[in-house]
């Protein structure tokens, strides 16, 4: 008998690495949230990826690369999302470092057998997608908010739709062994 279920387990544990080059430790958790399923019309996928860093200084930031697909349906996605953390909620202005796959057109060809002609018949088909990858960091606030909450959600404004992505408490967890890591090597 198989189970299958979608969640927001996160796809790792909190995966550590030195990086020489910048004398730093990375360390690298992502997962896949939650879409309502009434809210799926306009957003059908994202991706969060978190990648938290300690330089020499031990100065600590966290960056996050959001991947989002949405359904293109000629809104524009507000340039602000909001972290809600309990009751409260974090405005996260983002850059869109990468439309990553967002072909406008596509080009079907088909062929079809007139006597001893062949005729080439091409099609020119809108990609119905976006795919966005969102860039932001994370400020000492809303870490703290994270490390010290018990629900975590991402909210989107993509024209008149409100789409919230939800956490669950594994991924939750997760990323609060993800802020309370350092790994006390010299470096």
């Amino acid at each position: 008998m198989i189970f299958t279920f979608h969640s927001c387990f996160p796809t790792t544990n909190p995966l550590y690495q030195f990086d020489e080059i910048n004398n730093e430790k990375r360390f690298k958790l992502r997962f896949k949230p939650i879409i309502p399923y009434h809210e799926r019309g306009s957003l059908t996928r994202t991706s969060i990826h978190v990648l938290k860093t300690i330089d020499q200084n031990n100065h600590v930031k966290y960056s996050i690369n959001n991947y989002i697909t949405l359904k293109k349906l000629g809104f524009d996605l507000k340039d602000t999302l909001y972290i809600m953390v309990q009751d409260t909620f974090y405005p996260i202005a983002y850059t869109i470092v990468d439309d990553y796959y967002n072909p406008e057109l596509i080009k079907k060809g088909s062929e079809t057998k007139d006597g001893n002609k062949v005729i080439i018949k091409e099609e020119i088909i809108e990609n119905p997608f976006q795919r966005l990858n969102l860039s932001y960091d994370l400020s000492e606030e809303v870490v703290t908010a994270i490390k010290n909450s018990t629900y975590l959600n991402f909210r989107y404004y993509y024209g008149p739709n409100m789409i919230t992505a939800e956490t669950n408490k594994i991924w939750l967890r997760k990323f609060k062994q993800l802020i309370l890591t350092n790994y006390n090597t010299q470096i």
